[in-house]
């Protein structure tokens, strides 16, 4: 998608209810209009001083292009769902937290733009529009155009489209040389599973994790088996499709909750994956992030399932 800026100068004066009951006007300034999904035209203020991200993988986006200091606040939750770590993360953790994106916490946070996911879209734009604050809305992830399109908006959005472009061609390098080594994979299925201990779930076609396993050059036995999206799966259902690798949640000591509680469901019951011992641990945030962190998922998936082959 070509890039659409235009200076512009927008008289704007929208009326904030605040706590009390009164009203104070929203200061008139500067915009940007940027193209965003859709062809749908984004004011985004310049300078852009009150950036919020709405989510965890929201927040995976913006750290790439601007610091803390670019961000006013987050909501409760966000930083512990992103993929930063460590001094990173401790840089982040200083902000201020936002409880509940509800207006008056956001018009005392100084938010003046926020950048969400499609699916809080409407509980945002009715909270959003009362204030006349703007917001980018990313694509829930299925496909990998899907991140591109993602880091090309954001980018956008922050006025830094050189450094969206080059993380788009790092993602499609990276995308080629897993296709490339992960040819000796093709034949084989990879399931994500999550036990819940009086149940369980997979995910199969349109998911973010079915793209991750395709990535990686495995095929999804969820999908093969005929699930779409994510639904509830028992354990005779799991037992009935057979993956030939099992993807559960780990820690990096390699322990993992996740397998514990299976094995203990599974009791005798023959698992192929379990017996084989070909289960592949992913860091939780890694394996549900709907970021570019994604495609760093599917490198781990990848590397741990042709080391199992020893391959």
């Amino acid at each position: 998608m070509g890039t659409y800026l235009r200076w512009t100068w927008i008289p704007l004066l929208v009326w904030l209810p605040l706590a009390c009951g009164g009203h104070a006007p929203k200061t008139v300034g500067t915009y940007r209009s940027v193209q965003g999904p859709g062809g749908s035209l984004l004011q985004v203020p310049d300078p852009l001083t009150g950036l919020m991200p709405a989510n965890g993988a929201v927040l995976d986006f913006v750290a790439e292009f601007v610091g803390p200091e670019g961000v006013v606040a987050m909501p409760l939750g966000t930083l512990e769902y992103s993929n930063l770590v460590g001094d990173e993360r401790a840089r982040w953790s200083r902000l201020p937290i936002v409880a509940d994106l509800q207006l008056e916490e956001l018009i005392s946070a100084k938010v003046d733009f926020l950048i969400g996911h499609d699916w809080q879209e409407p509980q945002l734009k009715q909270v959003l529009g009362r204030a006349g604050l703007g917001a980018l809305y990313l694509p829930t992830v299925r496909s990998f155009e899907d991140l591109e399109q993602s880091l090309t908006w954001v980018g956008k959005v922050l006025d830094r489209e050189p450094r969206a472009q080059e993380l788009v061609q790092q993602l499609r390098a990276l995308k080629a040389q897993l296709a490339t080594q992960g040819a000796p994979l093709a034949e084989r299925t990879a399931m994500v599973y999550s036990n819940y201990g009086a149940g369980g779930g997979t995910s199969g076609s349109g998911t973010s994790y079915d793209l991750m396993i395709q990535l990686a050059g495995l095929r999804n036995a969820a999908t093969v088996a005929g699930i779409e999206g994510h639904v509830d799966l028992d354990i005779e259902g799991l037992l009935s499709i057979q993956p030939d690798f099992l993807i559960l949640t780990g820690a990096a000591d390699g322990s993992s909750t996740s397998l514990d509680s299976l094995k203990q469901a599974l009791g005798a019951a023959p698992l192929t994956a379990i017996e084989k011992g070909w289960v592949v641990l992913l860091p939780p945030n890694q394996l549900t992030t709907a970021s570019h962190h994604l495609v760093y998922a599917a490198q781990g998936l990848q590397e741990q399932a042709l080391r199992l082959l020893k391959l």
